[in-house]
């Protein structure tokens, strides 16, 4: 990281490509990690349980359960968080059970 500072802020940017970094060659073996198959739990994909599990979110999970019990008109979900981690993913699923039950 490069970092340039003056009287009133600071700016930090990321270092150009081979400016100011001894550039290394990668290891091959560096890019290879073992998994044992059998420590997986698990012989085949269809047999993973396909449930909503987003660890470390329980609490949100209860909030989409409790909005998703809500049987009344004008409620909505609002579900908000970075982009990939799941959320629609997870109120889907969880829409889903609700519609089957």
């Amino acid at each position: 990281m490069l970092t340039i500072r003056n009287d009133r802020r600071q700016i930090v940017r990321p270092l150009q490509h081979g400016y100011g970094m001894a550039q290394k060659p990668l290891d091959p073996q560096k890019l290879y990690r073992h998994c044992d198959p059998e420590g997986l739990g698990f012989a085949r994909s269809d047999e993973v349980d396909q449930s909503v599990s987003i660890l470390g979110q329980e609490r949100a999970l209860d909030a989409i359960r409790f909005g998703a019990g809500i049987d009344r008109t004008g409620y909505n979900l609002f579900v908000l968080g970075p982009p990939g981690t799941g959320k629609s993913t997870a109120v889907r699923q969880v829409m889903d059970a609700k519609a089957a039950e």
